[in-house]
């Protein structure tokens, strides 16, 4: 799949706050979801996401409206692995839950329901049932 800078950038602010869960108030299975959250394994797609945009790993959450590079970076080519989407998943789910007394939670629920079309939409109904009964 193709993974806009925007959208990898949203992804590691996704992945940014399970970590910080983890680290905070410790353990490896703190979690929502099917899966308990793994610290080497959101380390794992951080990294791999990050390959993406080399150059600008440090920038990516700056990201300023007017900017080119910001807005014209054309998407790049990312392998999205099933065990990624249940991690992106759980750490939506996580985020929409954390920002439920916030001004923003409209916004937060919206766009993890948009995502969450689009990741589920990558694989057959079948597999995610299989995989939810684990």
């Amino acid at each position: 799949m193709l993974l806009a800078r925007d959208a990898a950038s949203a992804l590691r602010i996704i992945l940014g706050i399970m970590s910080d869960q983890l680290v905070v108030f410790g353990g490896e299975d703190t979690g929502w979801g099917p899966r308990s959250w793994k610290l080497d394994e959101i380390i794992r797609l951080d990294a791999r996401i990050e390959e993406l945009w080399p150059d600008e790993s440090w920038g990516m959450t700056e990201s300023d409206p007017g900017s080119a590079t910001d807005r014209d970076q054309p998407g790049r080519d990312f392998e999205i692995h099933i065990e990624d989407a249940e991690l992106i998943l759980a750490g939506m789910a996580f985020t929409e839950m954390a920002s439920a007394e916030f001004p923003w939670a409209d916004m937060v629920r919206w766009t993890s329901d948009f995502i969450t079309t689009e990741i589920r939409e990558l694989w057959p109904d079948e597999t995610w049932r299989a995989r939810s009964g684990r």
